[in-house]
């Protein structure tokens, strides 16, 4: 259950509740194993909040999880598999469906452990609807997933439904990051402004080399980071590209691994 608290009343409140309305109907549709399934929503019973209904996921996002219970390259690569997945799925749909949130905090562990789904579907619909602050505006605190041209949208010239896709990739690269790291992006910098200023910039998350190997087993992951920061948002790859990609890493992985436990055997 998540409370949404938006403070319009009258008019403005319906034109939200309609909103939000068109949003949950196509969540309620959506049937993926990498998505959160959405339940329903409830306009009573913290009214004038919002109550969105799914699933409770008692491990937690995948951030929280892997604090409490360190996970090996493997498992990482595995669940960043797993959401591109997801994204795959989303995307691939007619028309295409945009995240439109895509972080750690937003990656839901199931209670296996051994899998993980998108949740928070399409709460950014409720932003663009909304002059108010919110508590829970699904794009606060998360400026350091964000691409550079929802930053300063008046310095690029693509504009409307075309640009969704392409953030969504754009904030899978840093949730990469994130996964590999366990901290959010930027991680050195304390103020989001800071952010905001050094992406218009040019300048992207930094994948630490304790993190994954810089080595050519493991080069697609690198690409893969390069093409979803791209300046230009229709040179960054398609969702089934980045899986494609994240697949190579983990086969990479997994053959290091059978050659090791091989040589290990051998002594």
């Amino acid at each position: 259950m998540k409370v949404l608290r938006y403070f319009q009343e009258g008019t403005e409140r319906e034109t939200l509740l309609k909103a939000l309305s068109k949003e949950v109907l196509l969540w309620r549709q959506l049937n993926h194993p990498n998505i959160l399934p959405f339940l329903g929503v409830n306009t009573e019973m913290f009214s004038p909040s919002f109550c969105i209904i799914s699933p409770w996921m008692f491990n937690g996002d995948i951030i929280s999880y892997a604090q409490k219970n360190p996970l090996d390259l493997d498992a990482k690569l595995k669940h960043t598999a797993q959401i591109a997945e997801g994204l795959v799925y989303l995307h691939g749909l007619d028309p295409p469906v945009a995240h439109g949130d895509i972080k750690g905090a937003n990656i839901l562990i199931s209670d296996d452990c051994n899998s993980c789904c998108l949740a928070d579907f399409g709460l950014s619909v409720l932003d663009t609807q909304s002059m108010n602050p919110t508590q829970t505006s699904s794009t606060q605190g998360s400026l350091r997933w964000l691409a550079p041209e929802f930053i300063n949208p008046p310095s690029y010239t693509v504009a409307g439904a075309g640009m969704l896709i392409p953030r969504d990739i754009y904030a899978f690269g840093c949730t990469i990051v994130e996964i590999l790291t366990g901290k959010p992006p930027f991680s050195h910098l304390s103020q989001d402004i800071t952010v905001a200023m050094k992406v218009l910039g040019g300048e992207r998350p930094s994948l630490p080399v304790d993190a994954i190997p810089v080595d050519s087993d493991f080069k697609s992951i690198h690409l893969i980071l390069e093409g979803c920061w791209s300046e230009k948002n229709s040179n960054r790859p398609s969702a089934q590209i980045v899986l494609d990609l994240i697949s190579k890493s983990q086969d990479r992985l997994l053959v290091g691994v059978q050659v090791s436990t091989h040589i290990s055997s051998l002594c």
